[in-house]
């Protein structure tokens, strides 16, 4: 089981901190928050995660390479997840605090079905994890472009 609590009070941390969001404060305003709640990967993951991100920096699309170096940090999806299985990514989706550009689920009467993708950040210079934790997300942007993922600016590289 995830640590959602203990995490979700990092991610306040990790938002608030002074100098959290890579490369320069303008950059930064412009581009959309995607996400909902951080949580600790599974062993599995972290492992998928190496995989995908090392397929990414060995082939990145045109926008990708843009992209990269705009920012040198890049989120690579690795699992998903029912909102019901988030119980702080749920809170804000029933509050309607969670910003998304696309609908949380079939269903809009019944957010619990909402499907969540949950993403790792690497620094691509040194391909070691930003940090102990993943974030859940609800969107995100196109592959190869650019997002916030917990107040570090990166690249989704999805799931390729």
């Amino acid at each position: 089981m995830m640590k959602i609590a203990t995490l979700v009070c990092l991610l306040a941390v990790v938002t608030f901190r002074p100098g959290a969001v890579a490369g320069p404060p303008a950059q930064a305003r412009n581009i959309t928050e995607y996400s909902l709640a951080m949580g600790e990967p599974y062993p599995s993951e972290v492992d998928l995660a190496y995989r995908r991100l090392w397929k990414f920096l060995q082939r990145p699309n045109g926008r990708g390479r843009t992209s990269l170096e705009q920012t040198p940090f890049v989120a690579v999806q690795v699992g998903a997840y029912d909102a019901a299985e988030v119980p702080a990514a749920m809170g804000r989706i029933e509050r309607g605090t969670a910003q998304a550009n696309r609908f949380y689920g079939s269903d809009r009467f019944e957010p619990a079905n909402a499907p969540l993708q949950f993403l790792i950040v690497f620094d691509s210079r040194s391909r070691r994890p930003v940090g102990p934790t993943g974030f859940f997300v609800s969107d995100t942007p196109n592959l190869g472009g650019i997002g916030k993922f917990g107040g570090i600016v990166a690249v989704y590289a999805g799931t390729r």
